[in-house]
């Protein structure tokens, strides 16, 4: 189940509809939002949209989209490009470590992952200002008795959504890795 809210639909039709949703979901005194995304499709569209790109605080790439290599420009939106690792499946205490810094400054960053990004939203939700927007793609889900269309979630990041990504966190196995 997506952890925000489905606009079910292509980038190309969701990057169009996201000014409006935005609009419709910030308040009054959050005008200048910030918008973190996790994954490199929805980095891409954002990157590349004139209305949604000023407010990119931080994109978080791995370089593949279904498994093939995706290369991503931040161009001059995001001038600063860090590295981080982060294996597949798991959440690297020095790839939440690094988040964390980041989103405690002014800073907007480009992240490129060696290994996977997708997890990382537990982290960039719990350490993202209150008001801020994450944004990840959804793959359609078949397989489950109510299907999942694809699309883009929207996180709208406040105290519940953190506290309950704080719920998943703490539920991963820790593994000290050498």
């Amino acid at each position: 189940k997506p952890a925000g809210e489905l606009l079910p639909g292509t980038i190309n039709e969701n990057v169009l509809k996201a000014p409006k949703w935005f609009d419709t979901h910030c308040d009054e005194q959050n005008k200048n939002f910030e918008i973190i995304c996790v994954g490199d499709v929805v980095s891409e569209a954002f990157l590349q949209s004139s209305v949604l790109a000023h407010h990119l605080k931080m994109c978080i790439v791995d370089g593949k989209t279904k498994r093939e290599s995706y290369d991503i420009d931040p161009g001059l939106i995001l001038p600063n490009t860090v590295n981080i690792e982060n294996p597949a499946g798991r959440i690297s205490g020095k790839a939440s470590k690094k988040l964390w810094e980041i989103l405690d400054s002014d800073e907007k960053c480009f992240i490129k992952v060696s290994g996977e990004e997708d997890a990382l939203v537990i982290p960039v939700v719990i350490f993202a200002k209150l008001g801020t927007f994450v944004v990840y793609g959804q793959p359609p889900i078949t397989d489950l008795e109510s299907k999942i269309p694809s699309g883009m979630v929207i996180i709208t990041v406040d105290q519940n959504f953190k506290k309950g990504m704080n719920l998943i966190l703490n539920s991963f196995e820790k593994v000290k890795i050498p």
